[in-house]
């Protein structure tokens, strides 16, 4: 992926996940993804990047925001990554709304999902959320699709990498609010942003869209944490 190249990591992903049982992915979620993500990456990454998005907001009121995974393998090219994951469960209401579904059921769904060839095909497919409330089902939300959530994190990850391309905020201005990456401004000296979705589709199909590059006068860094 810091090449460019996305399709090693979304053969990675498939082997991963189909391996395991329904039991084990029937509720992955997008903080799941990111940790097994973590898991197959080598290079320094940064999780839940923080970003000051709107420094005359309250906090919760989109002051910041928070990038899934920065990647700082290289000075000069760096992927910023929105992860979207599609429980095997919101799949199976939003393709037969309300009837009960059986482990079997949902294990033909996977077999289904794997047959699928077409990235339209994928994209098209309905999906449905409930609104949950101390960790139950409480209000059917609208029901959305694989590509109106792929559009969401893409308009995310361009939000972004605007705020990254800026450098370090002092609070003042947006940027980046983050003490475990340091920005350098160096004359002569860029670094090339560019960001990806990720996309797990009932922990089967892994699709992913490159979404937009910019250029940063500032090269970023990791640095440790001090406790």
């Amino acid at each position: 992926m810091i090449n460019g190249n996305a399709q090693p990591l979304v053969q990675c992903l498939e082997s991963f996940f189909t391996r395991q049982s329904i039991r084990a992915v029937l509720y992955l979620n997008e903080s799941a993804l990111q940790t097994v993500l973590e898991a197959f990456w080598f290079q320094p990454s940064i999780t839940e990047l923080c970003l000051l998005a709107d420094p005359a907001a309250a906090y919760g009121a989109g002051r910041y925001k928070f990038a899934d995974m920065f990647i700082l393998g290289s000075y000069i090219t760096i992927p910023c990554l929105e992860f979207k994951s599609v429980p095997l469960t919101a799949l199976w209401r939003g393709i037969h709304g309300g009837k009960r579904w059986s482990a079997a059921d949902l294990e033909d769904l996977r077999r289904e999902i794997t047959t699928m060839q077409s990235e339209e095909e994928l994209l098209c497919l309905q999906v449905k959320y409930f609104q949950r409330d101390n960790n139950r089902d409480t209000q059917a939300l609208p029901n959305t699709t694989i590509k109106a959530m792929f559009d969401a994190g893409t308009q995310q990850v361009k939000d972004y990498l605007e705020l990254i391309r800026l450098g370090k905020s002092n609070g003042s201005h947006r940027g980046i609010c983050d003490s475990r990456v340091e920005c350098q401004k160096q004359e002569g000296t860029t670094s090339d942003l560019y960001s990806y979705v990720v996309i797990a589709i009932s922990a089967t199909k892994v699709l992913t869209r490159k979404v937009v590059e910019q250029e940063s006068e500032y090269t970023f860094r990791a640095v440790a944490c001090t406790p």
